[in-house]
């Protein structure tokens, strides 16, 4: 979980706590031996990128007009995804960053955002890096090493956050009123409020945890977030949800 106002939550709304620099969401490990920084690199953008206008005559063209997907359309494709402890949809952790990027084109378009970040560490080692993917309201995270910090030869997905009208399984989301959510998951489902200090302020968390010990740090086992009222509010409902690597229920 990011040590900013939430991690898991992990992160405020996505691009908040969740988007803190790269050294804070990674488990401690001393990096005193080197002075090397992190560093980020953008790789695509669709917020930025200029739009190529080509004219067509229809009446001597022999080219079919290509094939576009409506922002209905998308927004449909969307709604199919399914949170889920341990994935998004129907894509697992630990799905390569390839093969994950193509479902998830397919269903929500292209990304707004997809930065590397490297030298996550501060050391010299050939791995520890992230690919940090965004579409809107929704973030997820590929990382290069496994469990036991052993490197991998590509990327997986290791972790999301959202804030959008997505559901799990049994249908609890980001909208959903918190006493909707601790009826559906009875016992599983935990809330408290913590200070997080002067900056940050007061904070109502949330934890999901299902049955089964899971694969911590990849698989999930688990959902946390944070409410956008004290549960004791009958309007309290669940501002944003988190699983993965990077959610832990620690609070501030």
């Amino acid at each position: 979980m990011r040590t900013c106002a939430v991690a898991v939550l992990v992160v405020l709304v996505v691009g908040g706590c969740a988007d803190s620099e790269e050294s804070s969401s990674i488990d401690a490990i001393d990096t005193t031996a080197s002075t090397a920084a992190p560093t980020s690199t953008v790789l695509s953008t669709t917020a930025t990128e200029a739009a190529t206008t080509t004219t067509t005559n229809p009446l001597t063209s022999t080219t079919a007009p290509p094939t576009t997907t409506s922002t209905t359309e998308a927004a449909e494709s969307a709604s199919t995804i399914v949170l889920r402890a341990d994935g998004l949809g129907v894509v697992p952790f630990g799905t390569e960053i390839d093969e994950a990027l193509v479902v998830l084109t397919d269903l929500l378009g292209p990304p707004t955002s997809h930065e590397l970040h490297t030298n996550v560490w501060g050391d010299e080692s050939s791995y520890g890096s992230f690919h940090e993917v965004k579409w809107e309201g929704l973030r997820l995270e590929f990382i290069d090493w496994d469990i036991d910090w052993t490197p991998l030869d590509s990327p997986v997905f290791s972790y999301w956050t959202t804030g959008r009208s997505l559901r799990t399984p049994e249908g609890v989301g980001p909208g959903s009123l918190w006493a909707e959510t601790a009826a559906t998951y009875g016992d599983a489902a935990k809330a408290w409020q913590e200070d997080c200090g002067e900056y940050s302020g007061i904070y109502h968390f949330l934890s999901i945890e299902l049955e089964g010990e899971g694969y911590e740090h990849i698989a999930g086992y688990a959902y946390f977030g944070w409410l956008t009222d004290d549960p004791s509010d009958p309007a309290s409902s669940v501002a944003q949800m988190e699983a993965g690597r990077e959610a832990f229920p620690q609070g501030c």
